[in-house]
């Protein structure tokens, strides 16, 4: 059997995917042939980044491994940024990468290139990969074809790279003569550890000893299969709950144990709550600085806190003050601590504790109503995305984007539903990212309808692919903010640097051209949204089809996001932090005393 044939009839059965994107290339001409000929669907996108991208949402949405094919040289070393955001936010993922022919590479050699496009990927990506491996040896391709596929899902997931060089692609193998990476390693199967009794033990002793307990879903709770177990979980025990930016659709909104998502860019209210929690039950959840605010020390002081997670390294973050680590999968350690509290027969009641948090999350809503938005000559973001998941459906694909006011917004303000999808690129945060992330999760359910919610400074970065969403008939919303260029430095510039403005705006080189007339170039319909008064009926029509639709919709462009937390600036140069309790604009000093229950 041919290597490059092999290759995609393991992937197709062990990853779940049925599509593969890529670009062609001449570094992968016998991979390019062979997935032609496979089960695989191809899909060809028009640069490198939104391949990998669009294959991270894939991965994403289906919850199992997204598979992406570049050439050799630059196709490679485009292809960096959507790897990097899967594994910042542990996405399982599969990077086949063409390469220079044995024959030519440089090797050992001390030059830069001998090959044409020859470039060594592998040591670039290690850092950026769970398992990366140049293979030049025919003979190991069963053995890290399996490896790589283990690793990427087994573990904290994400990406595994596999560079093959032209002669390795075309060669030929006898399966029954390579070694297999799971007849040494057959132990390793089901491997991801299972809390210990005593672990669990401790996690009720505490929750039975405190007044104001908190559990905190992470994007490692929707990874490990537990969503419904989480769900489940809350609802038996009467436990008051958040998710991470990184699992905005996990607890559906309506859920009425349910209460945001705690940040440095806010809403209030979940930040009011995990402030004055006593115990806090972080289940699959970084923890990250925007999660606890740049004044760590200050994060929920008042509180112990246990962080169930696969990676003992994210407890280890300077000034996190973990009480209990406790290494384990997010779906069997729910499971086994729900089991365990049944035979207490855990009754505790938390009715005082919740309905604080039902009275600050009143007294502290994240979207405005139209009767107090002052400025109606646009969009106020935070009204939109509020009406938005109102309208959305049940069952929608929600890929947001990843950057800037559309990103900030989304994450305060989106209210996810019982069966939708919503996800966004948390950790790496990188424009571009809503657009091909569109493409990817529609695929990844037969050409679903899919909406995005992206910035018109991050839409140039891969207007591109408009033309694949033509080519393949894909029913995508792509709501385009447009603020007249990149918002997010522009106010960081008006609070911290003197309105110095460079390279944010149109006065200074980012220029937005006319969104109408690059629908019309790639034959898309185009909407516009202009002012608050329009959008609801607007949105209605448009939302009322499966047309592939492209809609502007007008934001003021000097338009600050609040509530955030803010840093001061000292005679010294230092930048100070206040805590995530205390976000800006601040509100009357005895408020504040009065909201926190539990104070220093």
């Amino acid at each position: 059997m041919k290597v490059s044939d092999y290759i995609w009839q393991y992937l197709y059965k062990i990853t779940g995917s049925k599509h593969v994107f890529l670009l062609s290339g001449g570094g992968m001409m016998h991979l390019l042939d062979s997935v032609g000929k496979s089960k695989f669907k191809s899909i060809s996108m028009h640069h490198e980044q939104a391949a990998s991208i669009a294959a991270n949402a894939y991965g994403r949405t289906i919850n199992s491994i997204g598979v992406c094919l570049v050439t050799s040289g630059p196709g490679a070393t485009n292809a960096l940024t959507g790897v990097t955001a899967a594994f910042m936010d542990s996405v399982p993922m599969v990077i086949v990468s063409g390469q220079v022919s044995t024959l030519f590479s440089k090797k050992k050699m001390k030059i830069r290139q001998l090959g044409f496009q020859e470039f060594d990927i592998i040591s670039s990506v290690k850092p950026t990969t769970k398992y990366a491996v140049h293979l030049d040896n025919k003979d190991k391709v069963q053995y890290e074809l399996e490896k790589a596929c283990y690793l990427a899902k087994n573990g904290r997931p994400g990406p595994v790279w596999l560079d093959i060089p032209l002669d390795i692609q075309n060669s030929q193998i006898k399966i029954e003569k390579n070694k297999s990476f799971f007849y040494k390693n057959s132990n390793i199967l089901n491997s991801n550890p299972h809390p210990k009794n005593e672990e669990i033990n401790l996690v009720i002793k505490n929750l039975k000893n405190s007044k104001r307990p908190l559990i905190i879903f992470g994007h490692g709770t929707y990874l490990s299969g537990a969503k419904e177990y989480a769900r489940k979980f809350i609802n038996n025990f009467k436990l008051p709950c958040q998710s991470t930016w990184n699992s905005i659709d996990l607890i559906p909104n309506n859920n009425k144990y349910y209460f945001g998502r705690a940040n440095s860019y806010g809403p209030r209210y979940p930040n009011f709550i995990i402030q004055n929690a006593d115990y806090i039950l972080s289940i699959g959840a970084r923890l990250g600085v925007q999660h606890t605010g740049y004044n760590v020390k200050a994060f929920a002081r008042n509180a112990v806190l246990h962080m169930i997670d696969l990676d003992i390294n994210e407890a280890k973050k300077p000034k996190l003050k973990v009480d209990k680590f406790i290494k384990s999968d997010a779906k069997k350690f729910i499971e086994k601590l729900n089991n365990q509290l049944k035979k207490h027969k855990f009754k505790e009641d938390f009715s005082s504790w919740i309905k604080y948090c039902n009275t600050i999350k009143k007294k502290f809503p994240v979207a405005p109503s139209i009767e107090n938005i002052k400025n109606q000559k646009y969009v106020d973001p935070y009204y939109f995305v509020d009406k938005l998941s109102d309208e959305l459906r049940e069952d929608e694909l929600v890929p947001l984007g990843a950057s800037g006011s559309c990103f900030t917004v989304s994450g305060q303000t989106f209210k996810s539903k019982k069966n939708q999808r919503v996800f966004t690129a948390k950790g790496m945060a990188s424009m571009g990212f809503g657009l091909p992330s569109t493409i990817g999760s529609s695929l990844s359910k037969n050409n679903k309808r899919s909406i995005t919610i992206i910035g018109d400074g991050g839409f140039q970065l891969n207007v591109q692919e408009l033309q694949t969403i033509i080519t393949n008939k894909l029913k995508v919303k792509i709501f385009v903010f447009q603020n007249k260029g990149y918002h997010a430095i522009r106010v960081t510039q008006d609070t911290y640097f003197q309105k110095n403005y460079v390279g944010s705006s149109e006065i200074n080189g980012v220029e937005i051209p006319n969104i109408r007339k690059i629908a019309n170039a790639y034959g898309l319909k185009y909407s516009h949204i202009a002012n608050n008064k329009e959008l609801s009926n607007k949105l209605k029509k448009i939302l009322n089809n499966d047309i592939a639709e492209l809609i502007e919709v007008k934001i003021d462009p000097n338009k600050h996001l609040y509530p955030k937390l803010t840093s001061q600036i000292g005679e010294n140069g230092k930048m100070t932090t206040s805590p995530l309790e205390d976000l800006f604009p601040f509100i009357k000093r005895d408020l504040l005393k009065k909201i926190m229950i539990s104070e220093d």
